[in-house]
C-alpha cells in the first residue's frame, strides 16, 4: 500500500482574505443602492414637498403687461414695420357656420406663426380631413406675419381658413403668450359665436371625432331651437400645475372654453392686462378676477406627448407592452387617445397619422414577436417604478399638491378657481 494521502484542508477552501473580497463588494453594493433609493426618494418628495398657493401676480397699470411674472411696461421692438394684413376672412368664417343643413357650433383654433405653412398643410391634409364629418370650424391663428406678409395672403385665398391678428407682433415678448386671448376678443369684437373655441397647437393630432361625441355633443342643447351650451363656464382640458406659479391650469397643448367663458375672459383681460408663461394667462386672469370655472378633466390616456421611445420599435406608433399609460409621454396604447401632442417631427406625426381612421382610433394590432430591448433612458425609469417612485411616469394630476386642493359643498375645488365636481379627478365616464 502506499503512504496516506494527507487531507490539505488549505487546497479546498480560500483563505480569509479570497473569501472576504466578494461579500464586502456585495455588503458595499447593497449600501449604495440602498442609499441611491433614499436620495432619488427623498428628492423626488421635495420636488412637490411644500408646495403652496402663491396666487399673487405683479401688479401693472392699464398701460402696462405682466409677462413672464415681471411688468412689461413698453411695447418690444420688432425689425420689421407692423403692416395691415388685406383679409382674415371674416366674411368665410361667419358662412362656414351653416354648411348645408348642418350647424357647425365648434371652433378649433390652431395657433401658429407666418413660418409654419407647411404644418398648416399637414394639418388641412390630416385630422381636419380625416373627421371633415364632425361639426367644426378649422382654422389657423397667425399674429402679424411680417416679412411672410405676401405668401400668408396668398394662402388665405387658396384656402380662407386664417385668422391673421395683425396687430400682434410676433416677435414680441407677449406674442405667444397672448394670441389665445387676442383671438377670443377678436371673435367677440367680430361678432362670430361658437359654443365651444378649442386652442390648439400645431404639433398635436386631435382625434376631434371621440371629442365631439364624449365632451361636446353632450354638454350641446337644442330645446328651444337655439344650439347653446347646457353648462355655465365650462372649460374642457388636461389640468396642469405650475411649480414656479404655485397654480393648476389648463395645459397649453389643448383646451376648450364654452362661449360664455370666453366672453367672460374677454371682460377679465379687458380688465387686468395680465399675461404668463403660455396659456397660463386663463389661471392669472381667473386669480385676478376671483373667478371659478367648471373643469373637465382628460384622463393621461386621453390627452399625453407621444413618445416615441415607447413604442414598439417596428415603425409603428403602437406602445410596447410594458408602457404605462398614466404617464404624460407614452406611445399608442388603446382606442381612448384624444389628444397627442409632441409631434414635432413629419415622422412621428404621420405614425400617429396612420393609426387613426374617420371613427376614431384604430385597435392596436396584437404584437407577434417580443417587444425590443427599450432605450436606457426607459429601463432606468422602470426601475425606479418598479420600487414605488413613479418619477417621469406620474400623471399630471398626481403632480398637483393636496395643499391647493378644497372639498366644498360636494365639489372638488382645485387652486381655489377650478370646480372638478363630485369626483375630485373630473374625468367623464365613457
Amino acid at each position: 500500500m502506499g503512504a496516506p494521502q494527507v487531507f490539505d484542508a488549505s487546497s479546498s477552501y480560500p483563505s480569509p482574505a479570497q473569501s472576504s473580497w466578494p461579500s464586502t463588494i456585495t455588503r458595499k453594493l447593497i449600501r449604495a443602492l440602498i442609499a441611491c433609493v433614499a436620495i432619488h426618494f427623498i428628492l423626488s418628495r421635495l420636488y412637490y414637498a411644500n408646495s403652496h398657493l402663491d396666487q399673487s401676480l405683479p401688479e401693472a397699470s392699464e398701460s402696462q403687461i405682466v409677462a413672464q411674472d415681471e411688468v412689461v411696461p413698453e411695447p418690444q421692438s420688432t425689425l420689421y414695420p407692423p403692416q395691415q394684413f388685406p383679409d382674415s376672412s371674416t366674411n368665410t368664417l361667419a358662412n362656414s357656420q351653416h354648411n348645408g343643413d348642418v350647424w357647425r357650433p365648434w371652433l378649433v383654433a390652431v395657433t401658429c406663426t407666418a413660418a409654419d405653412a407647411e404644418r398648416r398643410a399637414m394639418i388641412r391634409a390630416s385630422w381636419m380631413k380625416l373627421f371633415r364629418d364632425v361639426p367644426f370650424d378649422g382654422r389657423f391663428v397667425l399674429a402679424d406675419p411680417g416679412p411672410y406678409i405676401e405668401s400668408v395672403a396668398e394662402e388665405n385665398k387658396t384656402f380662407g381658413d386664417l385668422i391673421v391678428l395683425d396687430h400682434v407682433r410676433e416677435r414680441d415678448l407677449v406674442a405667444n403668450e397672448v394670441k389665445a386671448l387676442e383671438l377670443f376678443e377678436w371673435l367677440v369684437d367680430h361678432r362670430i359665436r361658437y359654443t365651444f373655441v378649442t386652442k390648439i397647437e400645431t404639433d398635436v393630432w386631435l382625434n376631434a371625432r371621440r371629442f365631439w361625441d364624449k365632451f361636446l355633443e353632450p354638454r350641446i342643447s337644442n330645446e328651444t331651437g337655439q344650439i347653446k351650451a347646457n353648462a355655465r363656464r365650462t372649460v374642457i382640458g388636461e389640468l396642469a400645475y405650475s411649480i414656479s406659479q404655485h397654480f393648476a391650469f389648463p395645459h397649453e397643448a389643448m383646451y376648450t372654453v364654452s362661449w360664455d367663458t370666453l366672453e367672460w375672459l374677454v371682460r377679465l383681460h379687458d380688465a387686468y392686462p395680465v399675461v404668463t408663461w403660455n396659456d397660463r394667462a386663463v389661471t392669472a386672469l381667473m386669480l385676478k378676477g376671483k373667478e371659478r370655472s367648471q373643469f373637465v378633466n382628460f384622463r393621461p390616456t386621453e390627452k399625453f406627448a407621444y413618445e416615441d421611445a415607447d413604442s414598439r420599435r417596428d415603425g409603428t406608433a403602437w406602445a410596447r407592452e410594458r408602457t404605462h399609460p398614466e404617464s404624460p409621454r407614452h406611445a399608442l396604447g388603446n382606442t381612448e387617445a384624444i389628444v397627442v401632442d409632441g409631434l414635432k417631427t413629419t415622422e412621428d406625426w404621420f405614425k400617429v397619422a396612420v393609426s387613426f381612421d374617420e371613427k376614431g382610433m384604430k385597435e392596436r394590432p396584437p404584437r407577434l414577436d417580443p417587444d425590443p430591448i427599450p432605450p436606457f433612458s426607459l429601463r432606468w425609469s422602470d426601475f425606479w417604478y418598479m420600487l414605488g417612485m413613479p418619477g417621469r411616469y406620474e400623471s399630471r394630476f398626481r403632480q398637483i399638491p393636496d395643499s391647493i386642493w378644497s372639498f366644498e359643498d360636494g365639489d372638488w375645488i382645485c387652486g381655489g378657481i377650478w370646480n372638478l365636481g363630485k369626483t375630485k379627478a373630473g374625468y367623464v365616464d365613457a
